[in-house]
């Protein structure tokens, strides 16, 4: 995901995308799956670039 869309979205969608992705998978091996809890303190949105 962060190597595909860091140029163009800022960090908290797309760590909403992941989060979703990960919500999403069932386990295989008891049928159960996770649910990611965020807590963030940003006040801006964050872009990652290339150096």
């Amino acid at each position: 995901m962060f190597k595909e869309h860091y140029k163009i979205n800022h960090l908290e969608d797309m760590l909403i995308t992941v989060r979703e992705h990960v919500a999403s998978e069932v386990c295989e091996d008891n049928g159960m799956k996770q649910m990611p809890c965020v807590w963030s303190t940003l006040t801006r949105r964050l872009y990652l670039r290339s150096s």
